[in-house]
């Protein structure tokens, strides 16, 4: 069945996606690794306690569900927690810190409190390597 979609409901462990699906992970639980298919996935997290996510394959998103209460950092280029994700939704009214890379698209951002806004930072260091 080619660019189906399914949704799974993540509460721990692991989970991985397959060719020619799209996916719309809905993480709720803490210590997890989930890899997306090889089509746009989605991505909705609950809980800043996680391992990694990997987007793999298409231009996948990564939202914040407001049930995160504390500020969030985002780095993109931590090979260790985040993978092949190409646009971030942040979390409204609450500061959120993201480090793209060079395949981020779009980094929504919500703004954060008047008194602590969000931040985006882009390293055009490791871009430039990339395009040359």
């Amino acid at each position: 069945m080619k660019n189906s979609a399914s949704f799974w409901n993540l509460a721990a462990r692991e989970r991985s996606g397959s060719i020619n699906t799209a996916y719309f992970f809905n993480i709720t639980g803490e210590n997890w690794n989930v890899i997306g298919g090889d089509q746009d996935d989605q991505f909705i997290l609950h809980s800043p306690r996680f391992t990694s996510i990997n987007g793999k394959g298409g231009v996948d998103t990564l939202t914040l569900h407001n049930d995160i209460k504390s500020d969030v950092t985002i780095d993109l280029n931590s090979k260790n927690e985040f993978n092949n994700l190409e646009i971030v939704n942040e979390i409204p009214g609450q500061q959120t810190t993201v480090v793209t890379e060079c395949s981020t698209k779009t980094v929504a951002s919500m703004g954060g409190p008047d008194s602590n806004p969000d931040l985006v930072h882009v390293p055009a260091e490791l871009c430039s390597q990339k395009r040359a």
